[in-house]
Order: structure tokens, then C-alpha cells, then sequence
């Protein structure tokens, strides 16, 4: 999951510059996540150190809650259930949709931002963006964007265009809340 998350703001006009600059004070260049070697035990702390110094993992901001039980595995979603996936519980998601926390409800209010709509240019013209990172409980319930907002918006932004199936990277736990 680390490494995936890395790998996808890495590349986010909001995240790339923090990214960045932690992996320099690390000493490290971009190449840690270009490729990972998740069986490279100090690649992975390294990781663990970037991700820790600009996002605040294992416990802090979005990592906020996030059982120690999670089980993360790469996973393909329909167009169907990537509908039903909702932003993290944060009172900007809450206000951008009315409380309902659902992509097509923010789509009035934030999918006319530049960052959509080149991220739903680029879906719509066949190029995917980098995976979500979703959490949810055992059997796909209650999904929620970990990681990826802007990108969900761009994804229901462009749904018609998507393949059948959308991979994804899933945590979940019995007591997952987010």
C-alpha cells in the first residue's frame, strides 16, 4: 500500500512537491518508486519514512483509524461498484456533496476544476490514472476512497469510458470506519 500510495501522488500537482522533497531529505530520488521491490525490506522503510514525513503514516491524517489488521490486495472493480465508492468522512468531502459523500454529487460543485477535467481528458482519451486506494470491511462493503479523490471525481467524470473492470488496491478490516 505504501509503495502504491507513493507511486500515485508522486505525480499529483497537489502531493508531487511533498513527495519530492521528502524522498531529498531521505536522500533518495524518485526511482525508490518507480518500480518498488516490495521484497526489498529497506526500500519498503524508506518508503515507510517518505510516506511518515509528508502524510503523517502509520497513524495521522488520512491513516487516521486505520485498523492494524488491514489487508490490502489488488482487486477489479465494475463500473457499477466504482459508482458507489464515497470519499473519505472529512467535512470538505461532506460539504462538496451535501453530506453524501458520493462522486456524482461533488461532480456539480468541483468537476468543472482544471485537475478533473484533464484527468477525465485523459480517461476519456484511453490513458488510466494511476490506482485508487480504497478501504472498506471484508466483501467489498462500504468502500471509501483512501487515496485518489480528485481521480475518483475524474473516473465518474468519464465512467462511460472506462474498461468493464477498474483494478484496484483494497484495505479491509472487520472494523474498518472511514
Amino acid at each position: 500500500m505504501v509503495a502504491a500510495f507513493l507511486r500515485a501522488e508522486v505525480g499529483s500537482p497537489r502531493f508531487g512537491p511533498q513527495v519530492l522533497a521528502a524522498l531529498g531529505h531521505e536522500g533518495l530520488d524518485r526511482s525508490l518508486l518507480q518500480q518498488p521491490d516490495t521484497s526489498d525490506s529497506a526500500a519498503n522503510a524508506a518508503r515507510r519514512r517518505v510516506l511518515a514525513a509528508y502524510r503523517g503514516y502509520p497513524d495521522r491524517e488520512v491513516f487516521t483509524g486505520l485498523p492494524s489488521d488491514t489487508v490490502w490486495q489488488w482487486v477489479t472493480l465494475t463500473r457499477r461498484e466504482l459508482l458507489a465508492v464515497r470519499y473519505i468522512d472529512w467535512d470538505y468531502w461532506l460539504e462538496v456533496t451535501a453530506g453524501t459523500r458520493r462522486p456524482v454529487d461533488a461532480i456539480p460543485r468541483i468537476g468543472h476544476s482544471p485537475n478533473c477535467q484533464v484527468l477525465a481528458a485523459e480517461i476519456t482519451a484511453g490513458r488510466l490514472p494511476p490506482e485508487l486506494i480504497l478501504v472498506g470491511r471484508p466483501g467489498g462493503h462500504d468502500l471509501v476512497v483512501l487515496e485518489g479523490h480528485v481521480r475518483l471525481t475524474a473516473l465518474v467524470l468519464a465512467v462511460e469510458y472506462l474498461p468493464a473492470e477498474l483494478m484496484v488496491l483494497l484495505g479491509t478490516a472487520p472494523t474498518m470506519r472511514k
